[in-house]
Parts: C-alpha cells; sequence; structure tokens
C-alpha cells in the first residue's frame, strides 16, 4: 500500500502562488459589498461569480499541469467557462459531492432569475423556494 504521508509539507512556488492568488480573489470579492446597504442582486450575482472563480482554481489544481491547455478549457469561450459547465465538470471529476453539486445548481438559478428578471427579489416565491431548498440553509436553520 502506498504512503500518502510525506515530511516535506510545503507548498511549491505555483501552489503557494495560487493560493495567494485565490486569498487576494476573496478579499476583492469582499470589497464588492457595502455591507451598509443591503442590496439582492449584488448578493445574487456576485456570490455566484466568486464560486465560479472558486471552482475554476479547483479545476485547475486537478488539472493536468498544463496551463496553455488548462487555460483554454476554462477562458470564456472554453469548454468549460461557464458555472455549470464547471459544476457538472468539478462534480464527474470526483472534487465536489452530491449535495455540493445540487446546492451550486440552486445557486446557480438565483443568479439567473436575478440577472434576466429587473424585478427578482428573495422574496420571490421561486427564488425564496429555492434558497430554503439550499442544504446549507437548511443546516443553519435546524
Amino acid at each position: 500500500m502506498a504512503d500518502f504521508h510525506t515530511t516535506d509539507s510545503h507548498l511549491s512556488k505555483k501552489e503557494s502562488e495560487r493560493y495567494f492568488r485565490v486569498l487576494d480573489s476573496l478579499f476583492k470579492f469582499s470589497e464588492l459589498f457595502d455591507y451598509g446597504e443591503k442590496s439582492d442582486r449584488a448578493i445574487a450575482i456576485i456570490g455566484p461569480a466568486f464560486l465560479d472563480v472558486l471552482l475554476g482554481s479547483i479545476l485547475t489544481e486537478f488539472l493536468v499541469d498544463d496551463e496553455k491547455e488548462v487555460n483554454r478549457l476554462l477562458q470564456p469561450e472554453g469548454p468549460l467557462s461557464t458555472f455549470g459547465g464547471r459544476v457538472t465538470a468539478c462534480y464527474c471529476l470526483g472534487l465536489i459531492g452530491e449535495i455540493v453539486k445540487s446546492d451550486l445548481r440552486l445557486v446557480g438559478k438565483i443568479r439567473n432569475r436575478f440577472a434576466h428578471d429587473l424585478y427578482a427579489g428573495f422574496s420571490d416565491p421561486n427564488v425564496s423556494g429555492w434558497c430554503r431548498a439550499l442544504h446549507q440553509t437548511q443546516k443553519s436553520v435546524d
């Protein structure tokens, strides 16, 4: 049986750079919100955009170490350019589980409602139903 424990637990330079890029993205993401003003639309659009960045990072870490080819997959016109495509790829590669996949698909539905309906809000029956169906929400409410 292979021993998966190594004595060298340091990140490579490339891994460190990726880590700090994701950390920087998280910081920039937090700056996008005016925490004094409630904005359903900002939460519904910007939140999933950040999740999209994280899904791209997960795929980048998993896929072959060929930055040019991986970027082709993830670029705006690439096969894994969409939020839904990235969710499906992460799930099919075993990088996320069924519950996370289901929640991310609900987040995508919510995002699309806000992106395509000027009057969308979290009080909308469909949107609030999708929010209640999120597994993380169910854990928080219980």
